[in-house]
């Protein structure tokens, strides 16, 4: 079950809060300020383009929360908005979901995204009841690839030209874990 609100404290500097509508002012500005970095590799930057667009994002997801659909979640970072990350959609019978996640430029080089990484698949395992999680990032995308092989989730695939990225399609790389397997350190 999810609870209508909470957070995963990972250590003193570093937790992971459930998406607010407050978040809304901070979240813009901090795809703001990273624009071309994060139009790299993420689809929907040029469609969050002010508050209101944040806002309506977060409006979506929250929806999605309270039926049980996703989790989306706020990386903070000393109080700050570094990125976010969650569980994409949950298959509540086939017990499996899919992580995703951005995070801003300057909070890049920190193991701040593989640590709230692993705190979330260990949430979706202990807490969830999820039997299999996956990661799928863009073959050439080798920052976001390093956080599911430093976390040995297990690459199973390449899923060829499965995203249209602006002008050109790219293919992703498909890691998984199975309950059974996970290990946090």
């Amino acid at each position: 079950m999810l609870p209508s609100e909470f957070h995963i404290k990972i250590d003193e500097e570093r937790e992971l809060r459930l998406i607010s509508m407050s978040d809304a002012v901070a979240l813009a500005a901090l795809i703001d300020q990273g624009r071309p970095y994060l139009r790299e590799w993420m689809g929907w930057v040029d469609t969050s383009q002010t508050v209101e667009d944040s806002r309506e994002y977060l409006r979506y997801e929250l929806g999605r929360y309270h039926n049980r659909e996703s989790l989306q979640m706020t990386l903070l970072y000393r109080g700050n908005i570094a990125g976010q990350l969650g569980f994409n959609t949950i298959y509540w019978r086939s017990r499996r979901t899919e992580i995703g996640y951005w995070l801003g430029e300057q909070y890049q080089g920190r193991g701040l995204m593989t640590d709230a990484v692993k705190a979330m698949t260990t949430y979706g395992f202990r807490s969830l009841g999820m039997h299999r999680i996956e990661i799928r990032c863009a073959v050439d995308n080798r920052k976001s690839r390093a956080v599911p092989e430093r976390l040995d989730f297990q690459q199973e695939g390449i899923l060829r030209d499965n995203e249209w990225l602006y002008d050109h399609f790219v293919g992703h790389v498909v890691y998984s874990m199975l309950e059974n397997e996970w290990r946090p350190a």
